[in-house]
């Protein structure tokens, strides 16, 4: 427990140096202003797997955890191998089969744009029409092995049948790379992680979509690579979302307080957090992803809540003393304690989760938490000194022109009215006219109403814990104790299709997904790696067989594939899974 005459000694020290802490706390937000122009806002698909734990510190990289083995053996041998970061792209027929000319001339072009584009593994590209697709048939008592599209592009409609041959007497293509139905035809292709830039691969598959469809050919695309493409195109509208948020709490805090102040001390308070957790993360070597650009909304309406706490009791306090530095000594010294101690609990309670090894959640953590305790200075330091200088409430200024006076109002007022009125086409663009107007309307309510409805709800709250009342209250708090964990247990943690409960299912990522687990086999891959550990491994008869029976002994394992890489004595083998029980 901190002394109160330590506490009041802190804060008069600020209210007589206010300046001198005001310049040092300026210095510091520049610093960290200019840190977060350099944040990127992109997904790190390494961030998502257990491996090995890093932090950076003003460029020096310091490993505290070697991370999962699993993860470790797929950063050892993915060079070799390849990236799990698979692109899929279907062509599909909407009449007849794939098995004609011009269909086939589009498998073709969906395969060269894709080799040809940046980022991607190229011997990690698998189409009917990439040399590397091999047609293996029997002649004369010889054996040929040729491409599937042997000898050239199919120009005529019995090249087209060549190939259906080629297709069907080889195992491993059909189901796998065109549908059972022969409707459809699959291409896949492979990225480094480090490489893609989401917003050119963007453009470079709707330029591919835009040149290959037409009346009788539609292309679905799918994969990581695209959802995390598709997740970033929302980051736009996540930035109005944030805009609209801020709207939402300044409305609730003029409905509060019913003045200016009221509004733009706590936003200046969780705008100041922001920009100083925000500009945390280029010296750490952190980037923000995507998918928890969320969270800095509830970050910083928790700044908001305890500006908001602190600024009305300060109010009771001046109320009562009648003299603006006592009301802020009084009022903040019977906050420091707990204000301090929430702070630090919620921050040091947010970094533990920092253990966990994925780093996504790590980052998140570290943000979160330097965010909360970020708190100390721009509520409980800032605070005292911004209340000294401003009028205290129901006060008005006199040492100021009447016409300044004026001025700085109908500045205010004209900036109010075109920051709601540029939330309100936000919030029409976002929600359309019925919701919008549904939740204009509730705002209305509580303008007009918030007093009647404040007394009706603080009412029925005292009410619930007086007499027979509150003996129900601990009965339904013992019940609702006793059945949420019930119910919590059956919560689904995760999802067995990946990336889909990101999106709503009518998105275009997801009916890809659908398609291709309609069309093929399946779209989940497992890769096993064995290794021998010495030079020329791979020649042993013993060991290649062993492999193969070790891929035979998956239940649900519908295609097999053995690829061999380099004279490591490295081998591979990936069984295409899927839902379907099939003999191999």
């Amino acid at each position: 427990m901190i002394p109160k005459r330590w506490i009041e000694a802190y804060l008069w020290f600020l209210l007589r140096n206010r300046l001198a802490v005001t310049i040092a706390v300026a210095v510091m937000t520049v610093f960290f202003a200019y840190e977060a122009t350099h944040l990127k806002v992109v997904p790190q698909f390494l961030d998502f797997y257990p491996g090995p734990s890093t932090v950076r510190v003003f460029g020096h990289e310091y490993t505290w955890r070697k991370g999962h083995p699993y993860i470790n053996i797929y950063n050892t041998f993915r060079r070799m191998f390849g990236s799990a970061n698979i692109l899929t792209v279907i062509l599909e027929a909407k009449h007849g089969d794939i098995y004609n000319p011009t269909t086939l001339e589009k498998i073709d072009v969906i395969t060269k744009r894709l080799t040809e584009t940046k980022g991607v593994v190229p011997y990690q590209i698998l189409s009917i029409a990439h040399p590397k697709m091999k047609s293996i048939t029997t002649y004369g008592g010889a054996i040929q092995v040729r491409e599937v599209y042997f000898p050239g592009l199919p120009k005529t409609q019995e090249d087209a049948e060549r190939v259906k041959f080629a297709v069907y007497s080889t195992k491993g293509i059909r189901g796998l790379y065109v549908a059972l139905d022969d409707s459809a035809a699959l291409v896949t292709a492979g990225f480094w992680e480090e490489e893609l830039d989401f917003n050119y691969l963007y453009d470079r598959m709707m330029e591919l979509k835009r040149d290959v469809e037409d009346a009788n050919h539609t292309v679905y695309i799918t994969g990581f690579p695209w959802l995390y493409t598709s997740v970033l195109r929302y980051v736009p509208e996540v930035r109005e979302v944030f805009v609209i948020t801020v709207a939402a709490l300044a409305f609730l805090l003029w409905n509060y307080f019913r003045t200016w102040t009221g509004i733009w001390v706590p936003v200046f308070s969780g705008l100041l957090s922001s920009v100083w957790a925000l500009g945390m993360g280029p010296p750490l070597g952190l980037n923000l992803d995507p998918l928890v650009l969320v969270v800095p909304i509830f970050l910083s309406a928790r700044a908001l809540s305890h500006s908001v706490q602190s600024m009305d009791r300060y109010h009771e306090e001046y109320h009562r003393l009648g003299d603006k530095h006592e009301a802020i000594v009084q009022s903040y010294s019977h906050l420091f304690p707990p204000a301090i101690a929430s702070v630090l609990s919620d921050g040091i309670g947010i970094l533990l989760v920092s253990i966990a090894p994925i780093p996504l959640i790590q980052k998140v953590a570290v943000f979160s938490s330097f965010w909360i305790i970020s708190i100390i200075v721009s509520v409980v330091t800032l605070h005292p000194i911004i209340l000294s200088v401003i009028n205290p409430p129901g006060v008005q200024d006199t040492g100021y022109p009447r016409w300044s006076r004026w001025l700085g109002r109908a500045i205010l007022a004209v900036g109010g009215v075109v920051f709601a009125a540029y939330s309100i086409e936000i919030g029409y663009h976002l929600l359309g006219g019925a919701k919008l107007g549904a939740m204009l309307a509730i705002a209305a309510v509580l303008f007009l109403f918030h007093e009647p409805i404040y007394n009706f709800i603080t009412r029925i709250t005292i009410a619930a814990s007086a007499g027979w009342r509150r003996w129900a209250v601990v009965i339904l708090s013992i019940a609702l104790y006793i059945l949420c964990p019930i119910w919590g247990w059956r919560l689904k943690v995760g999802d067995m299709t990946p990336g889909a409960a990101l999106l709503f299912p009518q998105h275009p990522y997801n009916v890809a997904y659908a398609k291709l687990n309609e069309k093929f086999l399946g779209a989940s891959q497992l890769v096993v790696i064995a290794d021998t550990g010495k030079e020329d491994g791979m020649n042993s008869i013993k060991f290649v067989d062993y492999i193969k029976a070790g891929c035979l002994t998956f239940s649900y394992v519908t295609e097999w594939l053995t690829i061999s890489i380099r004279r490591s004595g490295n081998h591979a083998c990936l069984p295409q899974s899927s839902s379907r029980r099939q003999a191999t």
